[in-house]
């Protein structure tokens, strides 16, 4: 297991990601699947995808 906010480094290490949001659970998969799932696009980045699902973001905040 491997914790971190390294987005760019998660992505090149980890098999599977889990994104959290406020102590919330948003995601457990791995990227492809995150990238299917949460935002349209193949080329997109654990960045540009957490982004896209945590709380402020994705609420205007």
């Amino acid at each position: 297991m491997l914790s971190s906010h390294l987005l760019e480094l998660i992505e090149e290490l980890a098999d599977r990601i889990l994104i959290l949001d406020r102590g919330r659970k948003v995601f457990e998969g791995t990227l492809a699947e995150a990238r299917a799932t949460l935002v349209a696009g193949e080329d997109k980045s654990l960045e540009e995808i957490f982004l896209a699902v945590t709380t402020d973001h994705a609420a205007g905040r």
